[in-house]
């Protein structure tokens, strides 16, 4: 074999290895990342994100109407107390959320003061806290975080009528998550349904002659 030929054996011999090497390097650079990629997460990762998920898509939804003319949607996992022993307040709906730790409280009672502005002033949970503006329904409506109550409270004045809902706990996942769904879904009629002498309420009636002049304060039990 002569030189030349040699010489261009080692020259093809050095070119393939060449080529070889590239392969191997570029295929593994290509490679390496996707089946990085492709390893499966550990089953714990999101497992509450997706268990949320689930639930919402297949949780039943309930409606309840009151007879005093508002109303509004709320998980089938909550528990709902119309509490009918209240013969004070308009109407005082309880929603207990699926933890049966949070809860969303709808108080509907006598207006004491003029306005919403003086009530915020003189009320305990409000007075102290930032209020924001807010919608119970379509209708305008105040909002407040109380930090020392861990309490979100939204109020409005209804017809003459002063309705209260409370969040509770404000730090409660499950409290906050239901009181964002009873907001969202919340329908109030302009005027409340009631006579010049009663009004309907989930506690079997109250009367407003005899509760408008009797001085008792709002019960929230």
């Amino acid at each position: 074999m002569t030189e030349i030929e040699i010489s261009k054996k080692t020259v093809w011999i050095g070119f393939g290895t060449l080529v070889l090497t590239i392969l191997i390097f570029g295929g593994a650079y290509f490679l390496v990342p996707k089946i990085s990629n492709d390893v499966p997460q550990s089953p714990s990762d999101n497992q509450e994100q997706t268990k949320s998920a689930i639930t919402a898509v297949l949780e039943k939804d309930l409606f309840y109407e009151d007879p005093l003319g508002f109303s509004f949607s709320y998980p089938e996992s909550s528990k709902l107390d119309k509490h009918p022993e209240d013969t004070v307040n308009y109407a005082n709906v309880e929603i207990i959320a699926k933890d049966r730790i949070g809860k969303v409280k709808i108080v509907v009672s006598d207006m004491k003061e003029k306005d919403i502005a003086s009530f915020i002033k003189k009320d305990t949970d409000m007075k102290l806290a930032n209020v924001l503006d807010s919608k119970l329904g379509t209708m305008d409506a105040k909002k407040a975080y109380i930090d020392s109550t861990k309490k979100i409270v939204t109020a409005m004045i209804w017809d003459g009528m002063l309705f209260k809902m409370e969040v509770m706990p404000a730090d409660n996942q499950e409290a906050v998550r239901l009181g964002d769904k009873i907001l969202a879904s919340m329908k109030v009629l302009e005027t409340a349904n009631y006579t010049d002498s009663s009004v309907a309420s989930s506690g079997g009636g109250a009367n407003v002659a005899d509760d408008a002049g009797s001085g008792d304060e709002e019960v929230i039990e």
